[in-house]
């Protein structure tokens, strides 16, 4: 299964893509965010045509490449992805989001 590129590691055509799309969808920052911890994250995604749903927005690739982004509610094609990041990412980044302290996710052995 592969994992999702970094934003460096992806083709300069569809960073700039990206980016007039971040722009046309009006993305907030806070939904930006998560989507850059998911990204870090080097999530699995799927060989062929896969949407993941951020809340106000949903991103749309093909192999470890997201392609664009579509705004809440519009039709996306392929295979839907859920939470496929390490529980230890996962737990980093609710922590540090949620609580009004720094903290470290633990490490299951």
């Amino acid at each position: 299964m592969p994992q999702i590129e970094t934003w460096p590691r992806i083709p300069a055509a569809i960073r700039n893509h990206l980016v007039e799309r971040m722009h046309d969808r009006n993305i907030s920052l806070d939904d930006l965010n998560q989507l850059r911890v998911w990204l870090q994250a080097r999530a699995n995604v799927l060989e062929g045509r896969w949407f993941k749903d951020f809340g106000s927005f949903t991103l749309r690739g093909e192999g470890k490449y997201p392609k664009t982004f579509l705004l809440a509610g519009q039709a996306a094609t392929g295979e839907k992805l859920y939470l496929l990041i390490s529980p230890t990412v996962f737990a980093a980044s609710f922590c540090n989001k949620m609580l009004p302290f720094p903290c470290r996710a633990r490490r299951h052995s």
